[in-house]
Order: C-alpha cells, then sequence, then structure tokens
C-alpha cells in the first residue's frame, strides 16, 4: 500500500534507498518456530524480515493504524518502511534501532 511509501516519507528515506543496498545471497535464518530468514542491509541500517502469508495479512489490516501511530510522534515500534515479494517470499523492510551492530 501506498500507507509504507508515506512512512518512508514522513522519516524521508529515498525510494532507492535499498539500491545496491542488499545481499540476498546474505540470508540468514532467525531461528524460532517461525522460521524467518532475515538479511541486515550493508549500511546496516535496515533489516529484511520474510513474513508468513498470516503476518503479512495482519500487517496489511492493520496498516492504516500502524501509520497513523507511526507517523504522529515518537514510538518504539519498528518502523516498517517497505513491504515486497522477492522469490516467492513476503519481505518487510524495517529500521535497525542499532545501525552499526548486525541484528
Amino acid at each position: 500500500p501506498r500507507l509504507f511509501a508515506d512512512i518512508r516519507s514522513h522519516f524521508s528515506i529515498q525510494t532507492d534507498f535499498l539500491k545496491e543496498n542488499v545481499d540476498f545471497s546474505d540470508v540468514r535464518w532467525m531461528g524460532g518456530k517461525g522460521g524467518a530468514l532475515h538479511i541486515v542491509s550493508k549500511d546496516m541500517r535496515y533489516i529484511l524480515k520474510t513474513l508468513s502469508k498470516a503476518d503479512h495479512e495482519t500487517l496489511l489490516k492493520v496498516a492504516q493504524d500502524y501509520t497513523s501511530h507511526i507517523t504522529r510522534g515518537p514510538s518504539l515500534l519498528a518502523r516498517i518502511f517497505l513491504h515486497f515479494q522477492h522469490h516467492g517470499r513476503t519481505w518487510i523492510v524495517m529500521n535497525n534501532w542499532f545501525p552499526g551492530h548486525e541484528a
């Protein structure tokens, strides 16, 4: 949805923020029962994580309220900047609260 573009705009994130900043050959398993994969961007500012179908559906259901909350003021919630499909998986891109340290 356009809502994630609104979040990127609010936090001054450029449209091409992932270009040449992600290496999909560096995918790692996060552990846990969900089996999510993740990648840390080369500049370590972003974390890419896979979502299950159910989690993706939930994200889309709450996207409007989430966007309103995250752009209203300070929040400790992860900032989700993008969701997309890549090689049959749904991914989200969120901020890394501890850049400089691999997540």
